[in-house]
């Protein structure tokens, strides 16, 4: 129910822009809103006091607004739309993975004694180099 309201409401707000601002229809909850605007504006204060750049979308957006193309307002948009768009596709890939190894009890196993067997290696510890040698799960969630 909540997804079909949230629908009607983006389009209402595509419809009729004005009169949705002027009612001030509330797509997302406003605790989560401000949550989010809060994050990237401390975000946005940490890189600049400490001369941070980095080679990512919000450094593009920083560049963007600096460059007066975009407001804070459509940067604050630009970054949600960014992170919802990149957990969906992240949820549904992990969703799939998730199903498939659990319909292939084989390869569950192998890769539960890869990672098991690397993870020994390293102390138990999860770390970028630990990861970079499970080369069965690489090839398992690649397709391959």
């Amino acid at each position: 129910m909540a997804k079909v309201n949230n629908f009607l409401k983006m389009s209402f707000y595509n419809a009729l822009p004005k009169l949705a601002r002027f009612l001030r229809v509330q797509i997302f909850p406003r605790k989560e809103t401000r949550f989010l605007c809060k994050s990237i504006d401390e975000t946005i204060a940490y890189r600049a006091r400490n001369g941070i750049e980095r080679n990512d979308f919000l450094q593009l957006a920083i560049k963007m607004k600096n460059d007066n193309i975009i407001d804070m307002n459509e940067l604050r948009a630009q970054c949600n739309l960014f992170l919802n768009a990149g957990y969906e596709t992240t949820r549904n890939a992990i969703k799939f993975f998730l199903f498939e190894i659990a319909c292939n009890q084989d390869i569950q196993q192998k890769l539960r004694d890869e990672i098991n067997e690397i993870l020994t290696e390293y102390g138990g510890e999860m770390t970028y180099e630990a990861l970079g040698k499970m080369k069965y799960l690489e090839m398992v969630i690649n397709g391959k």
